[in-house]
């Protein structure tokens, strides 16, 4: 016997999660790039330095976007589709929003100055900005898990889309592996050629 079921109360309720787990990630990404554009490092190689660390990061941010507007419109997708073939409305689920812009790279390059706590603080706030956006892609897969099991949602398209965005998540789970060990690597290169 086959069971299909959507809670459309539910649903829309785990849709405005979703996009608050959005306008989250955006801030911690806001966050990353501004803090890494104005680290306290001054002079000619700084500018160079400082346009690379944060092209990586918006080059990161690109990716979780494509990965968010991706879950959004899976959601939406999936849960309408079965929503209107048992007889109601289609759902709406917010798409992400991406305020992100890459701010200009000031430096004093008549001034010679490199900070080892500030070149430091920059590996920190990678780590934790990397860590809070998977934290928060990690709580909307438990979110989305629990939609199921609370017969917000029951049915094949769910189980569908349960492997979707797990595959989603794993998938940026492995971008922030990837891009947060090359920034890193790329401030930690700096200091060793600074000889910090």
């Amino acid at each position: 016997m086959a069971i299909k079921a959507t809670d459309r109360v539910k649903i829309q309720a785990y849709g405005g999660e979703l996009g608050a787990t959005f306008t989250e990630i955006n801030n911690a990404l806001d966050q990353l790039v501004a803090g890494v554009a104005a680290a306290n490092y001054e002079g000619g190689n700084a500018v160079q330095f400082k346009q690379t660390c944060v092209n990586s990061c918006v080059s990161f941010a690109e990716q979780v976007y494509i990965a968010m507007t991706q879950m959004s419109s899976d959601v939406a997708e999936q849960t309408s589709f079965i929503a209107q073939n048992l007889g109601g409305a289609p759902v709406e689920v917010p798409a992400p929003t991406m305020t992100l812009e890459a701010p200009p790279i000031s430096t004093d390059e008549s001034v010679e100055l490199a900070d080892s706590e500030a070149l430091t603080s920059m590996i920190t706030l990678v780590e934790e900005r990397m860590s809070q956006i998977q934290g928060s892609f990690d709580a909307n897969m438990d979110a989305f898990q629990l939609l199921g099991s609370t017969d917000g949602w029951v049915g094949e398209e769910y189980d569908t889309l349960f492997g979707q965005i797990s595959g989603t998540t794993e998938d940026v789970k492995g971008d922030i592996d990837t891009s947060s060990a090359n920034i890193v690597a790329t401030i930690q290169g700096q200091l060793d050629a600074l000889g910090m």
